[in-house]
């Protein structure tokens, strides 16, 4: 619908409330108002004894109902009935011709999630104590902080914590972004640990996540535990339906490891001149 018609719409119904108002004034308030004139008294008729008559026989006549709309107050009490419903029925009938313009989360911030979106929040951190001595190698200085991954890409990985938790696992971060100091830190330690460069792996653009359950307030990486052997069965399952790349499917598993299936482009080196 456009502005046009809608003003239109607007001045016609303001019509008509008009006219409802003026009626009502008119032939109620200020009937109402009026000060009936003192008329005389009539006198008293004289008493005439009433004498014994039988009730005469009442027929139908389909004529008589109309009688009733011959009464002046009922006519003005259904005309503005029906001027309210044609109000009603010619709103209704056209609010169909007129849609708003979809609500928009452009311009609300990159922290504010779009509407019908539920923003998840990452779990409380856990003390240092808890990353020492495991059977990761090199964990205490790995970087768990949320802030520092792709939004989209944790969006997901909340969601995997979500539907883990549904089927009896706690997950934890255990390392997030990583530098690319780190990450030639790693390779070095040989193809045990990794076998990816600086650049070669998702980690240094947000785009990957190491992860392990949550028992008793304590780490469970071992795939040799029965419980833990399950639930990166259960892992591999939920990541791959959110439509993340487990580890899990690698030729040198890393059943804990999930990613985002984006691609990636390693920066391009230039030379500056000394």
């Amino acid at each position: 619908m456009n502005t046009s018609m809608l003003w239109f719409t607007f001045l016609l119904l303001a019509a008509l409330m008009a006219a409802l108002a003026w009626v009502g004034w008119r032939f109620f308030y200020a009937q109402e108002c009026q000060v009936p004139a003192i008329q005389p008294e009539p006198p008293a008729p004289p008493i005439v004894p009433r004498a014994k008559r039988t009730l005469p026989s009442v027929s139908f006549r389909p004529g008589r109902a109309l009688d009733y709309f011959r009464d002046r107050r009922f006519i003005w009490f259904v005309v503005p009935m029906l001027l309210v419903g044609f109000v009603i029925t010619f709103t209704l009938t056209f609010s169909r011709y007129y849609r708003p313009d979809p609500l928009s989360p452009q311009g609300l911030g990159p922290d504010v999630p779009g509407f019908g979106e539920e923003k998840l929040l990452p779990p409380p951190d856990l003390p240092p104590s808890v990353f020492v001595g495991t059977e990761r190698p090199f964990l205490e200085g790995a970087d768990r902080d949320w802030k520092r991954l792709n939004p989209d890409f944790s969006q997901v990985v909340l969601k995997l914590f979500t539907r883990m938790e549904e089927r009896g696992y706690r997950m934890q971060l255990l390392e997030g972004y990583r530098s690319p100091e780190r990450q030639d830190m790693l390779a070095e330690k040989g193809p045990s640990v990794t076998n990816a460069r600086a650049y070669q792996s998702k980690h240094q653009y947000g785009l990957a996540t190491d992860l392990a359950f949550l028992r008793n307030g304590n780490l469970v990486i071992s795939e040799r535990d029965p419980w833990a052997a399950a639930g990166y069965k259960a892992l591999g399952e939920e990541a791959e339906h959110l439509g993340l790349t487990w580890g899990g499917r690698w030729a040198m598993r890393d059943l804990g490891h999930v990613e985002s299936p984006a691609k990636i482009s390693p920066p391009v080196k230039t030379n500056v001149p000394s």
